[in-house]
């Protein structure tokens, strides 16, 4: 928790209500991109405390290949698997430090806008949106397009030292009955 600058501004209650409709979110999943590196391109899907991280490319991690990273935030815990038996040659499992692969999800940014203002109403991946403009957790210019419908990013824009990195959250679907498991699967083999 931060607190914002006396010159940023105080959230308006549109903002507001926008980020309260994040509250009651069980389940999403979304592809998530980042303009500083195409390998961080992948689908994510979160449930809770417990995230499934899906690359569509072999990954690798000191010469363990893989296509999927498992993370249990309530335990701190962090497992990459490759279970496609023709690329893997098995089913494998490796347990690695959570710190490395933890991730910011669209709902833990949520809880870091605390100040900023509107400056457009606009559109994201087809889903309307506001796009506010705030002083983020470390102290850089963000302009975030917030999902009017569900209170999640969709975008985000941030300035640091003079760079901008773009992420975005796309195809994000919320609370949908067919949810992608983010258990780790059974019957691996540890590395």
């Amino acid at each position: 928790y931060h607190v914002a600058d006396a010159g940023s501004p105080e959230l308006s209650q549109e903002i507001k209500d926008v980020l309260a409709k994040s509250e009651n979110i069980g389940y999403y999943q979304y592809t998530y991109q980042n303009t500083e590196s195409a390998r961080y391109t992948a689908n994510y899907y979160v449930k809770g405390n417990k995230i499934k991280i899906h690359y569509g490319l072999l990954q690798r991690y000191n010469n363990f290949a893989y296509f999927d990273v498992y993370l249990d935030r309530a335990k701190g815990l962090a497992y990459l698997v490759c279970d496609d038996k023709s690329y893997c040659k098995g089913l494998w499992i490796k347990e690695v430090m959570f710190d490395e692969f933890n991730v910011e999800t669209p709902l833990d940014a949520v809880a870091y806008i605390d100040n900023g203002e509107k400056i457009e109403d606009s559109e994201w991946d087809s889903k309307k949106a506001i796009v506010v403009l705030y002083v983020n957790n470390a102290g850089n210019s963000e302009k975030v397009w917030l999902w009017t419908y569900r209170g999640l990013p969709l975008k985000r824009e941030i300035t640091s030292g003079g760079i901008k990195t773009t992420i975005t959250y796309n195809s994000l679907v919320v609370n949908t009955p067919e949810e992608v498991s983010v258990e780790v699967p059974e019957g691996l083999e540890m590395v």
